[in-house]
């Protein structure tokens, strides 16, 4: 019983200069959200400065290591290339590692979705709105694949007001 439990992890990979954050709530919420699939297990954010001066400090409370990424016209794609890169090293390699809960609305990382797809993980497209969500990634996990901040939000607050 007790491997059964180690092996449903769960993988949080947030694109902080795609997915902003609002609120700590919002953070913890989405935490919460995540045990619906697993134990969080590898949690990181992705920013660049701007991102990291607003919001670090909510990331590292609820838990959140985070990734500085080079931010510039010359440098516009690096948290995709640093998010993909730990996909690659950590969890398509972890069998321990069952969801990931990618925040991204960005089509780039269809390959990625597929890769993980293939690899038998449960892939979760968290954005602001599915409309905002590149049509490559709502192609790749449709819509039982996808769920908005806000509903995550809208969950979490459900379930803390039902104790």
């Amino acid at each position: 019983m007790s491997n059964q439990l180690t092996s449903n992890q769960v993988a949080i990979l947030w694109d902080g200069q795609n997915v902003h954050v609002r609120s700590e709530e919002q953070v913890i919420a989405l935490l919460q959200f995540a045990t619906k699939y697993g134990k969080p297990s590898y949690v990181k954010a992705y920013g660049g400065c701007i991102e990291l001066k607003k919001w670090a400090s909510i990331w590292d409370k609820c838990g959140f290591e985070c990734r500085w990424v080079q931010a510039s016209r010359l440098h516009k794609n690096d948290a995709d290339e640093k998010i993909k890169a730990d996909c690659k090293q950590y969890i398509l390699t972890n069998p321990e590692i069952c969801t990931v809960i990618l925040l991204s609305k960005d089509g780039g990382f269809s390959d990625l979705v597929s890769q993980c797809q293939s690899h038998g993980k449960k892939v979760i497209i968290v954005t602001q709105s599915w409309n905002q969500t590149s049509k490559k990634l709502q192609k790749r996990v449709g819509v039982e694949g996808f769920c908005a901040l806000n509903q995550v939000e809208h969950i979490f607050y459900r379930f803390k007001n039902k104790r």
